[in-house]
């Protein structure tokens, strides 16, 4: 049957947050397979995202202009609205790190965590002015009698500023994922490396002395030290 897309997209975001949420969706009539019975992602349609019909609101000033064209450029939308959400459009939790850094480069100075909160031209230039804005959807995420001071205290330090003119921090424990996978090993050999006090990794496997070969061959491997 027919799917309705935009329905799908409003469901999706009632429990993930908004870069979880698709750019594009298509409904098409069959999964192309290989001969190994695997989607064969060559055959499959190259996707479309879902913005053509969007209403578009000129941006009122100049930094809803900037960070107007700095989605556009970023996401390679010659248009964006001043209402536009970034991550509607196909922007993803990585491509926030280049907004953060393009809005720096203009003395313009946001964190991580602004962006998601603030996904539109016109919230984000409210938001660097000190202003509120009522424009776009209510959010749910935010607890109600919770005292985020000592969590926005340390937001307020994520910034390209800090990171150039910060010092190593001690690390302590350090719980660390995918360390399997490339990345995450050498993510790994970093920690080690590092004054890291204990490396917590999940790892796939029957058993801990399974799970403790996996990596030690991993890190062999890449390494040629298996740091036991």
């Amino acid at each position: 049957q027919q799917i309705d897309i935009k329905e799908l997209h409003r469901v999706i975001a009632r429990q993930k947050p908004p870069y979880m949420v698709p750019a594009a969706t298509m409904q098409i009539d069959s999964i192309p397979l290989n001969q190994n019975q695997k989607v064969n992602r060559k055959a499959l349609p190259a996707p479309v995202k879902q913005v053509e019909d969007r209403e578009y609101v000129e941006p009122q000033n100049d930094q809803e202009r900037l960070f107007a064209k700095i989605f556009g450029d970023i996401l390679t939308i010659d248009k964006v609205s001043a209402l536009d959400n970034f991550f509607e459009l196909g922007g993803t939790s990585l491509m926030v790190t280049r907004v953060i850094i393009e809005a720096d480069k203009a003395g313009l100075h946001v964190a991580y965590g602004d962006v998601f909160a603030n996904p539109t031209p016109r919230q984000l230039a409210a938001f660097v002015s000190g202003e509120t804005t009522t424009d776009g959807p209510a959010t749910d995420n935010e607890l109600t009698g919770f005292d985020y001071t000592a969590i926005n205290n340390l937001l307020q330090k994520n910034t390209m500023e800090t990171f150039m003119k910060g010092e190593r921090q001690e690390l302590g424990d350090v719980l660390l994922t995918g360390a399997t996978g490339y990345l995450g090993i050498h993510v790994l050999r970093e920690l080690i490396d590092s004054n890291a006090k204990n490396i917590y990794c999940m790892v796939r496997s029957e058993n801990k002395e399974a799970a403790g070969s996996r990596l030690r061959t991993l890190l062999y491997y890449y390494f040629a030290n298996a740091f036991n």
